[in-house]
């Protein structure tokens, strides 16, 4: 574990951990995830604390009865401060299509909407109640002619230096699990939250929200994998 356990060191090393897991353990890992999405989820009171929430895995709960997190409440963790030129900014897809597409933020404003009310859990630090609005990420992609073959679906934000990637399977996007964020209980999603655009994923924890969001690369194969030199730290 990292000697010095800030926040931001604690969610890193979750993730990692986790990550380390699943290559570990192969058939048996993607068995047991099968096994926990047949698990009934259970569907917490109301009154259920956001301390308590903190501790709960997305993917076991149904939290539809718990309040909204006020907004100025939202807690926020990694990058909260960087801003996109919204006059050069678009959603860029790519990858296995056949017709890539550069939209702009009107653009996909004028998308049909998805609404979900998901909580944005990071482990053992916080969890955020919110209503999520924005575009679903299948019809753009089928709009830009997705190869039959594509398995995986990277998503990238911020450009630059600060640049996080994460990968899902297609048949996560198709379910309509993940789907891009534009405003948050009502309101335009504020930058320290990843305005223009943040992942909603659905089931997962915060760390695969990914903030700031300009490109979708459609892939065949991309399993996330961990670096050669990588030493778990248990």
């Amino acid at each position: 574990m990292p000697s010095r356990l800030t926040r931001r060191n604690f969610i890193r090393y979750l993730s990692t951990c986790g990550a380390w897991v699943a290559a570990a353990t192969g058939g048996f890992g993607l068995a047991l995830g099968n096994a926990w999405a047949a698990v009934k989820r259970k569907l917490l009171p109301a009154g259920t604390s956001r301390e308590a929430l903190a501790n709960m895995t997305p993917s076991l709960i149904d939290a539809r009865n718990i309040p909204l997190t006020p907004l100025n409440a939202f807690e926020v963790i990694g990058t909260d401060d960087y801003r996109a030129d919204m006059d050069r900014w678009r959603l860029n897809i790519v990858g296995v299509v056949s017709n890539p597409l550069r939209l702009s933020y009107d653009e996909l404003l004028r998308q049909p909407a998805v609404e979900r009310k998901v909580p944005l859990i990071c482990p053992l630090t916080f969890a955020n109640q919110g209503r999520w609005k924005g575009v679903a990420i299948w019809p753009l992609l089928e709009r830009a002619g997705l190869s039959l073959e594509a398995t995986h679906l990277a998503v990238e934000g911020p450009e630059g230096d600060e640049a996080h990637r994460r990968i899902f399977t297609m048949d996560d996007v198709r379910s309509g699990k993940l789907f891009l964020c534009y405003e948050v209980n009502g309101e335009p999603l504020p930058v320290k939250h990843g305005y223009p655009l943040r992942l909603v994923a659905d089931d997962e924890y915060g760390d695969r929200w990914v903030k700031y969001v300009y490109k979708l690369e459609a892939l065949i194969g991309g399993e996330e994998t961990l670096p050669e030199n990588f030493t778990p730290g248990l």
